[in-house]
């Protein structure tokens, strides 16, 4: 999914791309017109780039491999931009919590 911008090794800088939050990709996945037509707007005029925790909270969001490969499909336009060591270690720490949080709700009864 996506290779960050120092791997590259294109001499690409930060101000050629747009970060893009999660709300905004969730909702593009979702067709939503408007998010949809605000990446096409900036992917015109600067490249896409996610940061690698929106990254992990997208992979935690597909509840089965389908939604993953889609996921991985859709992610393939977007540089990802690497965080410090310690802060991606920290969001790591919280994927298990969000994913057993997540299997809780499922498997609890709608009321």
């Amino acid at each position: 999914m996506g290779e960050g911008i120092a791997s590259q090794g294109m001499g690409l800088r930060m101000s050629d791309f747009t970060l893009v939050d999660t709300d905004i990709l969730i909702d593009a996945g979702h067709q939503d017109e408007l998010a949809v037509e605000v990446l096409q707007n900036i992917e015109a005029t600067s490249g896409l780039a996610i940061s690698s925790v929106t990254q992990m909270e997208l992979v935690v969001g597909c509840r089965n491999k389908t939604e993953l490969r889609e996921l991985a499909k859709f992610l393939r336009r977007f540089q990802v931009i690497h965080l410090s060591k310690k802060a991606q270690y920290a969001f790591q720490g919280l994927i298990p919590t969000a994913a057993k949080a997540r299997t809780v709700r499922q498997l609890a009864p709608v009321s």
